[in-house]
This record gives structure tokens, C-alpha cells and sequence, in this order.
């Protein structure tokens, strides 16, 4: 901007390039998502738009050819109103206001001399503003259905990121709730081993009392069944020495 402003103070007659000023406005091209993202087909597509833009070149070569042949003489002999087809530059101008729709009235000028001169204003119509025109249309369409798509794949790539991330993170609490049970069950086992060891343990206590009870019950029936063998033997003895 300064070299701008003053390049047009010092030199007055370059005033217009002032104007040159307007094109800060593109900055916004990188700012806003939507018009990055078209910019980005367009150079993306800029190779097979540099191709068709040499058939174009082509075509309007052939036809320009053609067309100042068949009706250069037309404005000379003061048969159409304008110069339409005097020479091969003035023919590519007007070929280009053909490809614009603009084309019935000279062709009209030029039917009413030649009636079969539609054929030619039609078929140039129709390969430069439908066929080429429409396949210029597809390809950026295609180019910016691309690059949608790659913005659709980044968001599904973060998307799994995150997804991921969640799913790392489910699984390290699922490890961690699974160890905390495995701790839990290892402690619980270890108490039932204990417990069970205490069991046996009562076991063995409680099978020597029954048995130190049992032992007891025959000492003194043993001890009960010698007083009465004694207890008999005393009254035969003190019969025998009444008699």
C-alpha cells in the first residue's frame, strides 16, 4: 500500500494504480473456509483445466477459419450491418460473443444471404457452449467434491482420534476395575484357604476330645467292672467264714 500511494503522488498520470488497491480484498480468500476450500479445487484441477483450455483454443481456431471463408466478403458488400467476419481476429471475437448465447442476431444477418448459414452458427454453439462449457463445469464440480470429501475424511479421521482415545481409555479403566476384582478374589481366596485351615484344625481339635471322652467311658466301665468283681469276691469270703 505505501509503494502504491506514493508511486501515484509522485507521478500523477499513474493514479489508476490506486485502484490496484481493491485487490487487498482477497485476503479474505484465506480466511474463509468455503472460499480456501474453492480455491484449492481450482488449483487442483488446473492441469486438466489447462487442457481443455487448448481444446477450446483448438476448436475456436477451426472455427474461426471456417467462418471468415464462408462470410468474410458479407460486411464489404454492406450485406450485414457490423464486421463480424473480415478477418481472423475480428472472427475470434466474435466466437467469443457467440459462446456467450449471444449469436442470433448475426446469425439472422448472415441466414438472410446464406439460408443454410445456421448450420455452421449451430454446431459451433453447440461443441463451444454446451460441450466444453458443461465438461469445464464438471470438473470443477468434481475437483470441488474432492476436496470436500478430503475435508470429510480429516473430520472422520479426528472423529476415530477420538474414538480412539475413548476407547484407550475404557479399556485402561476396564484393565484397572479387572485388576482391582482379581486383588479383590486373590484376597477373598486367601480367607478361604484360612478359614478352611482353621476348619480342619477344629476338626482335628474336636476328634481328640471325642476321643479323650471315649478313652475316659472305657477306663471307667474298666474301673466299674473291677469294684464288682472285688465287691464279689469279699461276700464269698466272708460267707465262707460263717460256715
Amino acid at each position: 500500500d505505501f509503494v502504491i500511494v506514493v508511486t501515484s503522488w509522485s507521478l500523477s498520470s499513474l493514479q489508476i494504480i490506486r485502484a490496484f488497491r481493491v485487490f487487498r480484498a482477497l485476503r479474505l480468500v484465506t480466511r474463509v473456509d468455503t472460499l480456501r476450500k474453492l480455491v484449492t479445487a481450482l488449483m487442483d484441477v488446473f492441469p486438466k483445466m489447462s487442457a481443455i483450455g487448448a481444446l477450446l483454443v483448438l476448436i475456436f481456431y477451426i472455427f474461426a477459419v471456417m467462418f471468415t471463408v464462408l462470410f468474410k466478403d458479407l460486411y464489404g458488400l454492406g450485406l450485414t450491418e457490423e464486421d463480424y467476419f473480415s478477418g481472423l481476429a475480428v472472427t475470434l471475437f466474435t466466437l467469443t460473443q457467440m459462446m456467450t448465447m449471444d449469436w442470433s442476431g448475426m446469425a439472422r444477418e448472415c441466414m438472410a444471404v446464406y439460408p443454410w448459414a445456421w448450420m455452421p452458427f449451430l454446431l459451433f454453439v453447440a461443441v463451444s457452449g454446451f460441450i466444453v462449457f458443461n465438461l469445464i463445469i464438471a470438473v470443477v464440480c468434481d475437483a470441488v467434491a474432492t476436496v470436500e470429501h478430503q475435508g470429510e475424511g480429516e473430520t472422520d479421521d479426528s472423529s476415530h482420534d477420538v474414538i480412539n482415545s475413548s476407547s484407550y481409555h475404557r479399556s485402561q479403566c476396564i484393565s484397572g476395575a479387572s485388576e482391582y476384582q482379581s486383588e479383590k478374589v486373590r484376597e477373598l481366596r486367601s480367607r478361604v484357604d484360612l478359614l478352611v485351615q482353621n476348619q480342619l484344625e477344629m476338626h482335628y481339635v474336636v476328634q481328640a476330645l471325642v476321643d479323650d471322652i471315649q478313652n475316659n467311658a472305657d477306663l471307667k466301665a474298666k474301673s466299674e467292672g473291677c469294684l464288682g468283681i472285688d465287691d464279689e469276691f469279699s461276700d464269698a469270703l466272708s460267707q465262707g467264714s460263717c460256715s
